[in-house]
């Protein structure tokens, strides 16, 4: 039965694991529609960050990282094309090769929060067993079937947090690129950007604990 990972991945050689490691006000997100190129290594990435100084100073020092250029702008978010380095450790070309999808990948504690798609349990276990013999940490935090991935159910947020994210909603804050900062978000409740944060944080895991996690 497919199912539906999220895992945490990490190995010091990872792709922009240096950079990642080095700047932990910088978001990067791989772009959904971009695919590994064989030949040249070619991958987008979405950057959201208010020094973009300081991360391509970081990205030119990045061992991982063999070359790169700016594809786009878009305020405090821009598109990099960046060419990887020989002798990484890459996660993509074996999810692939077991038959997996790559749906969403986002920068997060020096290395990688990745959402997988995979014919079953037995292609995550390949997956574990490859990452167990590179050396790459993987850890997965959640499985659930297709069936499982969309369910009805009571919410189970407060009211406040109900408010900020329908708000944050509303304001394009999930979109990528966002359409409004998280202060904006805060300045529109009448918060501080701190509290704003919080609710957020806390309503997102209410809903994970309430309409994915079974108990």
């Amino acid at each position: 039965m497919p199912v539906i990972a999220d895992v945490h991945v990490r190995h010091p050689d990872i792709v922009l694991a240096p950079t990642i490691r080095d700047l932990d006000d910088v978001s990067i997100q791989v772009v959904a529609d971009s695919s590994t190129d064989p030949e040249t290594r070619l991958f987008s990435f979405l950057v959201a960050t208010d020094d973009f100084d300081a991360f391509e100073e970081t990205l030119s020092n990045d061992r991982t990282v063999g070359d790169w250029h700016c594809q786009a702008r878009f305020g405090r978010t821009r598109i990099y094309q960046i060419t990887y380095a020989q002798d990484i450790k890459l996660v993509s070309p074996k999810a692939t090769e077991v038959g997996g999808l790559t749906l969403e990948a986002n920068s997060a504690a020096g290395g990688w929060d990745v959402q997988l798609q995979l014919p079953d349990r037995q292609a995550l276990a390949d997956l574990y067993d490859y990452c167990e013999r590179e050396g790459i940490d993987l850890d997965v935090k959640q499985v659930f079937s297709e069936e499982e991935f969309t369910v009805d159910g009571p919410v189970g947020v407060t009211e406040p947090q109900r408010e900020a994210l329908v708000t944050a909603f509303e304001m394009g804050y999930f979109k990528q690129p966002r359409n409004a900062s998280l202060s904006d978000l805060a300045d529109e409740l009448g918060i501080s950007s701190t509290a704003a944060g919080g609710r957020l944080r806390r309503g997102m895991e209410n809903l994970v604990q309430t309409t994915l996690v079974d108990e």
